[in-house]
């Protein structure tokens, strides 16, 4: 338990393509990189306007692959000209020739900014100055993300208990 180092994040992104592995490759998408690491292959702000949706490579083979893209109406064109530096990078950062070309999907993209919809749950609170500072250090962008969110779970668990009662007392 209380296990740290340089490992730890390779083996917390491991676990988590293992759990979320089989939904991607259910949408085509084998290597679920190209959804998790689109705003690193792609920049910010490519990525804030469109979303992979699923990789179909020719019949037998694992390269060459028709990438489809969602974009909003609005961005789709600036897409479609970017078309060949997009695939440069997605090909650079995998390695190997893994996309010939992008299809493009007009279409609403899910944003981590979008206003909640009605009925949904409350922000949730800031952990204590303690956590926040720990997680603060932690050099892996989304290890960092991660943890601040499951900190502000715990936060928002502990302020939902009665004053002076902890887990499991009555």
């Amino acid at each position: 338990a209380g296990r740290t180092g340089p490992g730890l994040p390779r083996k917390a992104a491991h676990f988590v393509a293992k759990i979320v592995g089989p939904a991607f490759r259910a949408r085509g998408l084998a290597d679920t990189r190209i959804v998790t690491d689109w705003p690193r292959i792609v920049g910010a702000d490519l990525a804030s306007r469109s979303q992979p949706e699923k990789l179909v490579f020719p019949a037998g083979q694992r390269r060459l692959g028709t990438l489809r893209v969602r974009a909003e109406s609005a961005h789709a064109l600036e897409l479609q000209h970017a078309e060949p530096q997009i695939v440069e990078r997605i090909n650079t950062y995998f390695g190997y020739g893994a996309v010939a070309r992008l299809q493009l999907l007009q279409g609403p993209v899910a944003r981590a900014s979008d206003p909640a919809p009605p009925g949904a749950p409350a922000a949730l609170p800031a952990p204590d100055p303690e956590t926040a500072a720990l997680v603060a250090g932690v050099a892996d962008e989304p290890l960092r993300t991660a943890l601040t969110r499951l900190a502000r779970r715990i936060a928002a668990g502990a302020s939902a208990r009665p004053a002076g009662r902890g887990p499991g007392q009555s």
